[in-house]
């Protein structure tokens, strides 16, 4: 089996830096079974699978989650108004016309910020990751 390497991608989340590539592999073709999976999406539960009890709980309800909301919220408050304390209007009386100056305070806040959405985006890729996971594992053909 030969495994291609393509389309090379670096990217800066806040706080590390990754490169990520393509691979293109063939796999071996595996035999269809008659055996099915309904999975229902809500809001109030992630995910309800017809052949599972327990339905999946929904990350954004839990308390770390929701604690890391009401953090991100004051955050976006802060950084917006630093940027209100900070603006110098330009051009003739009247007009609504202002330069923003971006101040070390301002860097700082807008860095925890990113790291706080960071933190927050990866909860969720990790339940999502766990709960597909789970559900592949049932009938794993």
């Amino acid at each position: 089996m030969e495994i291609k390497y393509t389309n090379p991608r670096i990217s800066f989340d806040g706080k590390f830096w990754y490169i990520s590539v393509s691979m293109e592999k063939e796999e071996p073709i595996s035999e269809n079974t008659n055996i099915s999976i309904g999975v229902d999406l809500g809001l109030k539960d992630l995910g309800v699978v017809s052949n599972i009890d327990k339905p999946f709980k929904n990350i954004n309800k839990t308390k770390e989650v929701k604690r890391l909301k009401k953090k991100l919220k004051r955050k976006q408050k802060q950084v917006s108004r630093k940027y209100e304390d900070g603006k110098i209007q330009i051009g003739r009386e009247g007009e609504n016309r202002y330069k923003f100056t971006k101040t070390n305070n301002i860097k700082k806040v807008e860095r925890e910020l990113k790291l706080i959405q960071r933190r927050l985006s990866n909860i969720r890729l990790n339940h999502i990751h766990q709960t597909t996971n789970a559900i592949v594992k049932t009938k794993p053909s």
